[in-house]
Protein backbone atom coordinates (compact mmCIF):
# COMPACT_ATOMS: atom_id res chain seq x y z
CA UNK A 1 0.00 0.00 0.00
CA UNK A 2 1.50 3.83 -0.30
CA UNK A 3 0.03 7.38 -0.67
CA UNK A 4 -0.65 9.36 -2.65
CA UNK A 5 -1.49 13.47 -3.22
CA UNK A 6 -5.16 14.12 -4.01
CA UNK A 7 -6.46 17.99 -5.48
CA UNK A 8 -9.40 18.86 -3.24
CA UNK A 9 -11.48 22.32 -4.31
CA UNK A 10 -13.54 23.11 -0.77
CA UNK A 11 -14.66 20.56 1.22
CA UNK A 12 -14.48 18.17 -1.38
CA UNK A 13 -11.29 16.06 -3.37
CA UNK A 14 -11.59 16.21 -7.42
CA UNK A 15 -12.61 13.04 -9.27
CA UNK A 16 -10.51 10.06 -8.83
CA UNK A 17 -10.00 7.53 -12.07
CA UNK A 18 -11.98 4.96 -12.52
CA UNK A 19 -9.33 2.71 -10.33
CA UNK A 20 -10.38 0.54 -7.48
CA UNK A 21 -9.07 2.42 -4.44
CA UNK A 22 -8.57 -1.03 -2.48
CA UNK A 23 -7.15 -3.59 -4.76
CA UNK A 24 -6.21 -1.88 -8.34
CA UNK A 25 -9.30 -3.02 -10.14
CA UNK A 26 -11.71 -1.15 -12.89
CA UNK A 27 -13.75 0.50 -10.30
CA UNK A 28 -17.70 0.02 -11.22
CA UNK A 29 -18.96 2.03 -7.80
CA UNK A 30 -18.20 5.20 -5.96
CA UNK A 31 -17.89 5.31 -2.34
CA UNK A 32 -18.78 8.42 -0.91
CA UNK A 33 -16.55 9.08 2.24
CA UNK A 34 -16.44 11.64 4.92
CA UNK A 35 -12.97 11.89 6.27
CA UNK A 36 -11.30 13.94 9.25
CA UNK A 37 -7.64 14.52 10.03
CA UNK A 38 -6.09 16.51 12.87
CA UNK A 39 -2.49 17.43 13.42
CA UNK A 40 -0.46 15.37 16.05
CA UNK A 41 0.73 18.65 17.86
CA UNK A 42 -3.29 19.22 18.21
CA UNK A 43 -3.65 15.75 19.42
CA UNK A 44 -0.88 16.14 22.20
CA UNK A 45 -2.78 19.15 23.49
CA UNK A 46 -5.14 16.59 25.48
CA UNK A 47 -1.67 16.27 28.02
CA UNK A 48 -2.32 19.58 29.27
CA UNK A 49 -6.03 18.65 30.27
CA UNK A 50 -9.62 18.68 28.60
CA UNK A 51 -9.89 22.61 27.93
CA UNK A 52 -6.88 22.68 25.67
CA UNK A 53 -7.44 19.56 24.16
CA UNK A 54 -11.07 19.97 23.02
CA UNK A 55 -9.90 23.69 21.71
CA UNK A 56 -6.69 22.58 19.96
CA UNK A 57 -8.64 20.32 18.01
CA UNK A 58 -11.79 22.30 17.33
CA UNK A 59 -9.55 24.80 16.15
CA UNK A 60 -7.22 22.36 13.54
CA UNK A 61 -9.63 19.60 12.83
CA UNK A 62 -10.13 19.56 8.86
CA UNK A 63 -12.66 17.81 7.08
CA UNK A 64 -12.85 16.51 3.53
CA UNK A 65 -15.28 14.50 1.37
CA UNK A 66 -14.25 12.21 -1.15
CA UNK A 67 -15.46 9.89 -3.19
CA UNK A 68 -13.50 6.60 -3.86
CA UNK A 69 -13.67 4.73 -6.51
CA UNK A 70 -14.21 1.19 -6.02
CA UNK A 71 -14.95 -2.55 -7.16
CA UNK A 72 -17.66 -4.31 -6.54
CA UNK A 73 -15.46 -6.40 -3.88
CA UNK A 74 -15.06 -3.27 -2.08
CA UNK A 75 -18.26 -1.39 -1.87
CA UNK A 76 -18.49 -1.71 1.82
CA UNK A 77 -15.60 -0.39 4.28
CA UNK A 78 -15.11 -2.87 6.42
CA UNK A 79 -16.73 -2.31 9.98
CA UNK A 80 -17.11 -5.70 11.66
CA UNK A 81 -13.13 -5.10 13.59
CA UNK A 82 -14.14 -1.63 15.04
CA UNK A 83 -17.10 -2.63 16.54
CA UNK A 84 -15.22 -5.55 18.21
CA UNK A 85 -12.53 -3.28 19.28
CA UNK A 86 -14.92 -1.00 20.96
CA UNK A 87 -17.34 -3.44 22.56
CA UNK A 88 -13.95 -5.01 24.10
CA UNK A 89 -13.38 -1.57 25.55
CA UNK A 90 -16.78 -0.90 26.65
CA UNK A 91 -16.19 -4.29 29.12
CA UNK A 92 -13.28 -4.11 30.22
CA UNK A 93 -14.07 -0.27 31.39
CA UNK A 94 -17.08 -1.91 33.09
CA UNK A 95 -15.05 -4.60 34.88
CA UNK A 96 -12.64 -1.69 35.62
CA UNK A 97 -15.00 0.19 37.19
CA UNK A 98 -16.70 -2.35 38.96
CA UNK A 99 -13.86 -3.91 39.99
CA UNK A 100 -12.38 -0.51 41.69
CA UNK A 101 -15.95 -0.19 43.32
CA UNK A 102 -16.04 -3.43 45.36
CA UNK A 103 -15.07 -3.08 49.01
CA UNK A 104 -11.63 -4.95 49.89
CA UNK A 105 -12.26 -8.61 50.81
CA UNK A 106 -10.47 -11.34 51.49
CA UNK A 107 -10.78 -13.52 48.55
CA UNK A 108 -9.57 -10.15 46.33
CA UNK A 109 -11.96 -10.45 43.94
CA UNK A 110 -12.37 -7.12 43.41
CA UNK A 111 -8.97 -6.20 42.81
CA UNK A 112 -8.52 -9.32 40.19
CA UNK A 113 -11.84 -7.88 38.57
CA UNK A 114 -9.94 -4.46 38.36
CA UNK A 115 -6.75 -5.36 36.71
CA UNK A 116 -9.14 -8.15 34.03
CA UNK A 117 -10.45 -4.97 33.09
CA UNK A 118 -7.51 -2.67 32.98
CA UNK A 119 -5.66 -5.81 30.87
CA UNK A 120 -8.70 -6.01 28.89
CA UNK A 121 -8.91 -2.46 28.04
CA UNK A 122 -4.93 -2.50 27.29
CA UNK A 123 -5.85 -5.65 24.71
CA UNK A 124 -8.38 -3.51 22.89
CA UNK A 125 -6.12 -0.29 22.69
CA UNK A 126 -3.76 -2.63 20.82
CA UNK A 127 -6.10 -4.28 18.75
CA UNK A 128 -7.04 -0.80 17.75
CA UNK A 129 -3.60 0.61 16.88
CA UNK A 130 -3.08 -3.15 14.87
CA UNK A 131 -6.16 -2.97 13.01
CA UNK A 132 -6.61 1.29 12.61
CA UNK A 133 -3.44 1.07 10.09
CA UNK A 134 -5.28 -0.85 6.89
CA UNK A 135 -7.84 0.61 4.68
CA UNK A 136 -7.69 3.99 2.92
CA UNK A 137 -7.21 6.61 5.54
CA UNK A 138 -6.50 10.18 5.11
CA UNK A 139 -2.60 10.78 5.67
CA UNK A 140 -3.43 15.05 6.24
CA UNK A 141 -5.73 17.47 4.63
CA UNK A 142 -4.00 21.02 3.10
CA UNK A 143 -6.40 23.37 2.10
CA UNK A 144 -5.98 22.67 -1.45
CA UNK A 145 -4.97 18.83 -0.84
CA UNK A 146 -5.55 15.52 0.24
CA UNK A 147 -3.05 12.79 0.98
CA UNK A 148 -4.73 9.28 0.92
CA UNK A 149 -2.46 6.41 2.73
CA UNK A 150 -3.07 2.64 2.23
CA UNK A 151 -4.32 3.29 -1.40
CA UNK A 152 -3.05 0.42 -3.54
CA UNK A 153 0.00 0.74 -6.20
CA UNK A 154 -2.59 0.11 -9.16
CA UNK A 155 -4.68 3.59 -8.43
CA UNK A 156 -1.90 5.80 -7.34
CA UNK A 157 -0.39 5.03 -10.76
CA UNK A 158 -3.63 5.87 -12.34
CA UNK A 159 -3.67 9.29 -10.00
CA UNK A 160 -0.26 10.37 -11.33
CA UNK A 161 -0.75 9.66 -14.89
CA UNK A 162 -4.11 11.83 -14.96
CA UNK A 163 -6.41 12.44 -17.51
CA UNK A 164 -4.95 10.81 -20.86
CA UNK A 165 -3.92 13.92 -22.91
CA UNK A 166 -5.78 13.91 -26.49
CA UNK A 167 -3.76 14.85 -29.34
CA UNK A 168 -4.98 17.78 -31.64
CA UNK A 169 -6.41 16.60 -35.10
CA UNK A 170 -3.76 16.95 -37.50
CA UNK A 171 -5.89 19.30 -40.18
CA UNK A 172 -5.50 21.45 -37.36
CA UNK A 173 -1.68 20.81 -37.74
CA UNK A 174 -1.48 21.07 -41.69
CA UNK A 175 -3.74 24.37 -41.65
CA UNK A 176 -1.25 26.04 -38.88
CA UNK A 177 1.33 24.83 -41.83
CA UNK A 178 -0.16 26.29 -44.52
CA UNK A 179 -0.94 29.52 -42.75
CA UNK A 180 3.24 29.79 -41.57
CA UNK A 181 4.41 28.69 -45.45
CA UNK A 182 3.52 32.13 -46.74
CA UNK A 183 4.51 34.23 -43.68
CA UNK A 184 8.19 32.49 -42.94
Amino acid sequence: MTEITVPRRGSAADPLPPTCVECGAPAGLIRREDLAWTPSWALACWLFGLLPGVLAVLATRRHVTIDLPVCDRHRERESGKPTAVWLALGIGLVAGIAGAALPSDPDGIGEVLFMGGVGLMILAGLAALILGGRGVRVAWISDHEVRLAGVSEEFAQAVVAGPAEVAPPMVFGLQTEKYMRGRI
